[in-house]
């Protein structure tokens, strides 16, 4: 049973990252559309972000859905009518998924907290450099 938790966790794992480097790469497109639209007005942009959004939220679901009823279709190949020991087993793609989802949010944070402090510390690097050609 503890092979089939894994499994799943493996499962979810990479449906996540797949979802989210779907999701992102839609979201890339939509913002350089929004941006060509908003020469139109704001409320073409505002109309072709919130479409590009349901799009992304929406092949989200659908994969990870997707993906789940396929795995679980096949994990009953083995359970058979244990529906218990089923669903202990599936629970571990949910585990998978919203663990990467976790990761993914603690790196964009550590990205976006580099990106804040660096130019403050090159900006302190630059004083010292122009103050050491200047004596």
């Amino acid at each position: 049973m503890t092979a089939f938790s894994t499994i799943a966790f493996q499962i979810g794992s990479i449906t996540s990252l797949i979802s989210g480097f779907l999701g992102m790469k839609i979201a890339t497109y939509a913002n350089a559309r929004t941006a060509l639209e908003a020469r139109k007005g704001i409320g073409k942009a505002f109309t072709t972000a919130f479409r590009s959004g349901v799009v992304m939220g929406f092949l989200r679901a659908a994969n990870e859905q997707l993906v789940l009823y396929i795995t679980i279709n096949l994990f009953k190949l083995y359970y058979g009518d244990d529906l218990k020991g089923l669903f202990e087993a599936i629970t571990g793609y949910e585990l998978g998924g919203s663990s990467m989802a976790l990761f993914g949010r603690v790196g964009g944070g550590m990205y976006t907290m580099s990106v804040r402090i660096l130019p403050g510390r090159l900006n302190g690097t630059f004083r010292k450099m122009i103050l050491e050609i200047q004596l």
